[in-house]
């Protein structure tokens, strides 16, 4: 009888918020120029290779903006350069006293895979093509500037960004207990997921399940700077890649495929292929999803059990006597 290991879920989620700063009423305009500042990028987990965006690597935004009315457009999928957390852009914009800006901003740039569906200063929807390596961010702001710039002068419109897929990665252990055997996880894929997806500010559709996302060999770096690949018993280890899907709903089944060797000693005495499923999990915006496999005995040959050489005793033979002897 064929067997299919059993794939378990750990979750971390990121805390997701915006920057939203208000202030007073109308008076006499003056003007400053519109400046962005302070932005700051949702944490994510580690990995060897996670292709997440943070606040170090983020190193440019498209700002769109209107004030009072979608209609009175300030910024139109306007490039900004973030150097340090601070962002610069040409021409200036300037505020204008006693009105409400709205702001909406995305990273990364447009482009083929991420098509921004604007009308005018604001945001209608993300038209994506998933890459799985690019991480695709959004943020608001509103800003309310006081009636008069003599008494306060503005503050830089602050972005917390915060991620809008499904952050993915495996990890599996080696559920043997003898030091002997040491086993190798590799060619991770799920075969199944979105190529592409649309996000209308507020849920995401998914759409064209051809994607093939590859996530490697289970690998952990030594302190020689090699990679190891073989776990050791009772370890466990991750998908050396995470990659990046788009938020699907618990109905979605993703089918895993991944070769799993057997060592022992050092020496390779079977290789086995596995075909398992993802289903029952909501992946939403802005988690991370580590889907834990692990490897015994009893299931990793998907066709046979590996049965222990045991051992029992039945009895001990009594002591044989052989009579009274004179000494």
């Amino acid at each position: 009888m064929k067997k299919f290991v059993f794939l378990s879920l750990a979750l971390a989620s990121l805390a997701v918020s915006c920057s939203d700063d208000t202030s007073s009423e109308s008076a006499t305009p003056t003007r400053e120029v519109i400046s962005f500042d302070n932005l700051f990028v949702d944490k994510s987990t580690r990995s060897i290779v996670d292709p997440s965006t943070n606040i170090k690597n983020l190193n440019e935004m498209t700002v769109f903006g209107y004030m009072d009315s979608p209609n009175n457009v300030v910024f139109n999928n306007q490039e900004v350069k973030i150097v340090n957390g601070t962002g610069t852009y040409s021409p200036e914009e300037y505020w204008e006293a006693g009105h409400k800006y709205v702001f909406k901003a995305v990273s990364p740039l447009e482009s083929a895979n991420l098509v921004i569906q604007h009308d005018g200063g604001s945001i209608k929807s993300l038209n994506l093509t998933n890459t799985t390596t690019t991480d695709v961010l959004y943020a608001s702001a509103i800003v309310t500037t006081p009636a008069d710039f003599q008494s306060q002068k503005p503050s830089p419109v602050e972005f917390t960004f915060r991620h809008l897929l499904s952050k993915v990665k495996f990890s599996v252990q080696n559920g043997f207990t003898n030091p002997a055997y040491t086993i190798e996880v590799k060619d991770i894929k799920i075969n199944n997921a979105f190529k592409k997806g649309i996000y209308d500010m507020r849920s995401w559709s998914g759409s064209d399940p051809t994607l093939i996302v590859d996530f490697g060999t289970v690998t952990v770096a030594s302190q020689s700077g090699t990679n190891n690949t073989q776990i050791p018993a009772n370890a466990e280890w991750e998908s050396y890649y995470e990659r990046f899907l788009v938020p699907s709903d618990s109905f979605t089944a993703y089918e895993v495929t991944f070769t799993a060797n057997l060592f022992k000693n050092g020496e390779q005495v079977g290789s086995y292929a596995h075909t398992a499923t993802i289903k029952n999990v909501t992946l939403q915006s802005g988690y991370a999803y580590n889907f834990k496999v692990v490897l015994t005995p009893s299931n990793i040959n998907p066709d046979a059990v590996m049965y222990p050489i045991e051992f029992t005793v039945t009895e001990v033979d009594n002591w044989v006597e052989n009579g009274p002897s004179d000494l």
